[in-house]
């Protein structure tokens, strides 16, 4: 059953999927099946030096893989080897006067041809290439033993060890990384930032600078735009290049938190990492957040912290929340309560009302006054330079577990609710759209026509229970090798919305978490028919060790 999105989650994403026309790939891939990303007319290919010039990164590439030579690299086969017999190879390499390297991850990646697979390249520019993995001069920083290879049967990156053997091709020109390559692990301590400054509570310094400095080598380094946090306070950096001894202007903005600033995202080979951390002392009066509320639920073992909003300051924060809800919804919404559990119920929502847990506040917030989507299932409510991070909720998950004797569940912060009744794991989402006076007297769980179930209070509120996903976090962080490219989002309803290709399609959980067969024991996941996958969870206490399974329509 496909699922309708709602009012809701159009308003807050303004999402449109639909089919696209794409042009056909040229004849030259004719195993493609969308629109060409590396077009011929893109190169210049001079066959008598054997070299490719790609006229959009002014990178200069040998047409042929390593071990393959002659007109249309026809001559042997791509040769495979370890990391270190590849940056040996491109330093002996004298095609065309030399100065051949490995090229880094991005650099290997800007060469993908999503229009088809194995090889996923132009084969009309590069002729007899391997659909195989190729290694990048990237070292993967978190285990500097390995290596960042780029699969060009699908196109997905990975890692490898370096003494493993894989194919190469040299690339010349642009930015030589390999000096930081072939050392990265060393060069963290080589790299000193000093900036110590002081800034006023919700303002800005932009006369703040930071120096780098001790880099052995005249090669630049980038500097990723972007604002980054810790502790309260953020730091936003200008995108660039810097070589040692340069000065980068930065602003900085101190929170109410102030402390410790992680200070700087630099990208080395392709690779990113924080590598610094400079100290700021923020002056002035801190503007107090509202007090978590400490919640007790009977058969409840876990809950997320839930910021009281009836406490002091609270109201205030309130009516913003609320006014900034209603602005972008189109709806006169009204605060009416926050239980004792720590639902906010809203009034005025689709002739009902809107039910929400704030699991977050944050007292400085630079963004526009609106609602961002985290993609894990969370929304963030931005008002007045404030935000407050929202997901669904019951009005009263104490009443639902009273209807299940012996039940034990657990709610995360993105209003997941894993419980386990008469030796079952359900897994599911409420809608945060509340109908309201549906009968008062007894709370009841009814399965409805529409083939979910319906929770309804002793109060007269009535909530869809949509089947979700346990663990997002897995989930969202093996999309990429399940679907190579595609990125995800949790939606409201508890679908993961996958885009691949500018397409987008939607992965639909069961409602019931199961075991992991011994014959797929070690295996994060697995496919069990052309639209059925199944995910084992491993992040999430109550569902760890458990699979789900789900469906892509």
């Amino acid at each position: 059953m496909m699922r309708h999105l709602s009012p809701l989650l159009v308003s807050l994403l303004a999402l449109t999927v639909g089919a696209q026309a794409q042009a056909a790939c040229t004849a030259a891939n004719a195993n493609a099946n969308t629109a060409e990303s590396t077009a011929s007319s893109a190169f210049t290919v001079n066959a008598a030096a054997g070299t490719v010039t790609h006229s959009l990164t002014g990178l200069t590439w040998k047409q042929c893989s390593q071990g393959q030579s002659g007109a249309a690299c026809a001559t042997g086969a791509a040769s495979t080897m370890s990391w270190g017999a590849a940056l040996a190879s491109a330093a002996a390499d004298a095609t065309d006067g030399g100065g051949w390297r490995l090229p880094n991850q991005k650099e290997l990646e800007s060469i993908v041809e999503s229009c088809g697979s194995a090889p996923a390249i132009n084969q009309t520019v590069f002729p007899a290439a391997a659909a195989a993995n190729y290694w990048s001069g990237s070292t993967f920083v978190a285990t500097p033993a390995n290596a960042r290879l780029v699969d060009f049967n699908s196109g997905a990156t990975s890692h490898a060890v370096k003494s493993g053997s894989n194919a190469v091709r040299l690339v010349r020109g642009g930015q030589t990384y390999d000096a930081f390559d072939a050392q990265l692990d060393t060069i963290p301590n080589a790299i000193s930032f000093t900036e110590q400054t002081s800034v006023a509570l919700g303002s800005e310094n932009t006369s703040n600078t930071v120096t780098i400095a001790g880099i052995n080598s005249a090669s630049p380094i980038s500097i990723s735009g972007g604002t980054y946090s810790k502790n309260g306070g953020s730091y936003t950096a200008t995108a660039g290049t810097v070589i040692s001894g340069d000065t980068v202007a930065v602003k900085l903005t101190a929170s109410s938190q102030g402390g410790t600033v992680t200070f700087a995202m630099l990208t080395v080979g392709g690779i990113n990492g924080v590598f610094k951390v400079t100290t700021v002392t923020a002056s002035g009066t801190p503007q107090s957040a509202p007090p978590l509320l400490s919640i007790t639920i009977p058969g409840a073992t876990s809950l997320p912290s839930i910021v009281n909003l009836n406490a002091s300051g609270g109201p205030n924060l309130t009516g913003l929340v609320t006014s900034q809800l209603a602005s972008v919804l189109g709806s006169a919404l009204q605060f009416v309560e926050q239980s004792a559990q720590g639902t906010v119920t809203l009034s005025g929502y689709q002739g009902g009302n809107l039910a929400f847990m704030p699991v977050a506040f944050q007292t400085s917030d630079g963004r526009a006054n609106g609602i961002y989507s985290v993609g894990n299932g969370q929304y963030q409510v931005v008002s007045g330079g404030q935000s407050m991070t929202i997901a669904p909720a019951l009005v009263h998950l104490d009443q639902l577990l009273a209807l299940l004797p012996g039940a034990v569940a657990s709610v995360a912060d993105n209003g997941v609710i894993v419980a386990s009744y008469n030796g079952v794991l359900y897994s599911v989402q409420p809608s945060v759209a509340v109908g309201t006076s549906v009968g008062t007297g007894s709370a009841r769980l009814l399965f409805g026509n529409d083939g979910y179930h319906h929770f309804i209070d002793a109060q007269g509120n009535g909530q869809i229970l949509y089947p979700a996903f346990a663990d997002v976090a897995t989930l969202r962080s093996l999309v990429p090798s399940m679907f190579p490219g595609a990125t995800s989002s949790i939606q409201l309803g508890a679908t993961a919305l996958v885009t691949l290709n500018g397409q987008s399609f939607s992965l639909v959980p069961d409602i019931t978490l199961g075991g992991v067969p011994a014959e797929r024991a070690g295996q994060p996941w697995w496919q069990e028919s052309a639209t059925r996958y199944r995910l084992v969870n491993t992040q999430v206490p109550a569902a760890a060790g458990t699979s789900q399974g789900f469906t892509k329509p």
